[in-house]
């Protein structure tokens, strides 16, 4: 061994050089520290201290209780990954609302590449993320395709998602993102929706406009803002006592206590029209309505998002959702990162997003306007 190279940066080289000529091939297990130890007579500390490094670069990655492998991510002499075909997709919930088409257009455009999906849900909640993350980082697989959870709050699993940058596993974010990460997303300009619902409303004469928003997700606060933006500039007052926010598991709660608000005031003191977060709330709202003899639009008029089959049921006005087109956009972006990785490209993936547009039901309406009396 060369005395002019330190003996942990000689240990890096030599499990370099076994993953460049093929002798450890990615996802393979490494020798463990006490058996490398022995191989090159050298103390646990100096080899720690290689592995350590190799792990941070992304040569190498660790599994609790199971050892230290080589990286998917690592690229062989040849200058090429060796593929696993398969995709992880990772959204809050699978079977529900819009979700069904959005996972149908992300299987369909991947299996047109010759990729599987790896299919996990987290139910918004970040314990069950950190579940599937930790799923990920035990599987080998290309790339991820992942809805954050609860986006506009802190995300506690921050460090499983740079352990997974660190192998140089690509990550496309789907509705959202954690702005930190400086992911590539594929999302609704939900921003430019909540501006479009409001200036919607304001020219069928609504100018009382009550706000029903999550604020958990990125979503929620890019949609009020989009209706602040309008309102100010239409020049709409600003109702604090009827505008709410709440988390996903405050939402029927919510609901219910605003719905018995709006029934517990004379007409002349709602809100003429709502802007309900998406069209899962309004349903629910909807519903609450009808017990308490509320009629839609009669008495008020309710816009919401996401152009479900909720929305169709339901005759609500709603800003339109791609589904479909959104999960093959979103495989589209991811095998482009994949294909970048593998080909060491320094090209990157730009975010992409869908403008807005209107779906209009029934479930709003014009103001009546009543002319002053001629007289006689």
């Amino acid at each position: 061994m060369p005395v002019q190279v330190p003996k942990y940066m000689y240990v890096k080289s030599k499990i370099k050089e076994w993953a460049a000529t093929g002798e450890i091939r990615p996802g393979e297990q490494v020798p463990t520290e006490h058996q490398l130890a022995e191989q090159f007579q050298m103390s646990r500390q100096t080899i720690r201290m290689a592995m350590n490094e190799l792990e941070h670069e992304g040569v190498l990655y660790r599994v609790q209780g199971r050892g230290t492998f080589l990286s998917n991510g690592f690229l062989s002499g040849k200058g090429t990954d060796i593929s696993h075909r398969i995709i992880a997709v990772v959204t809050t919930y699978i079977s529900d609302y819009i979700f069904p088409p959005i996972i149908r257009g992300i299987e369909t455009r991947l299996s047109q590449d010759g990729y599987s999906m790896l299919l996990l849900s987290t139910n918004n909640d970040h314990q069950k993320e950190s579940q599937a993350l930790e799923s990920i980082l035990q599987t080998p697989i290309d790339g991820i395709i992942l809805e954050p959870t609860k986006s506009s709050h802190y995300n506690p699993n921050t460090r499983k998602f740079l352990s997974i940058l660190a192998r140089r596993i690509p990550i496309v974010m789907l509705h959202g993102s954690y702005v930190e990460l400086g992911l590539p997303c594929v999302r609704l300009d939900d921003e430019e929706g909540g501006a479009l619902a409001t200036e919607h409303l304001h020219s069928l004469g609504h100018k009382k406009i009550g706000v029903l928003m999550k604020t958990d997700d990125i979503q929620g606060k890019l949609r009020f803002r989009g209706f602040m933006r309008m309102s100010t500039r239409m020049g709409i007052d600003i109702l604090p006592e009827w505008i709410r926010f709440s988390s996903t598991e405050e939402t029927d709660e919510n609901v219910s206590q605003y719905a018995k608000m709006i029934a517990g005031v004379k007409s002349e003191e709602r809100p003429t029209a709502l802007l309900c977060y998406n069209d899962a709330l309004a349903a629910k709202l909807l519903s609450a309505f009808l017990e308490l003899g509320i009629s839609v639009p009669d008495d008020l008029s309710v816009l919401s998002f996401d152009d479900s089959h909720l929305a169709e049921v339901n005759h609500l006005t709603s800003v339109k959702h791609p589904k479909y087109d959104m999960g093959v956009k979103a495989a589209d972006r991811i095998l482009t990162s994949v294909r970048i990785r593998q080909h060491n490209s320094k090209e990157t993936v730009d975010d992409y997003i869908y403008p807005t547009e209107l779906s209009i039901r029934s479930s709003t309406k014009r103001i009546a306007t009543h002319s002053p009396s001629k007289m006689p």
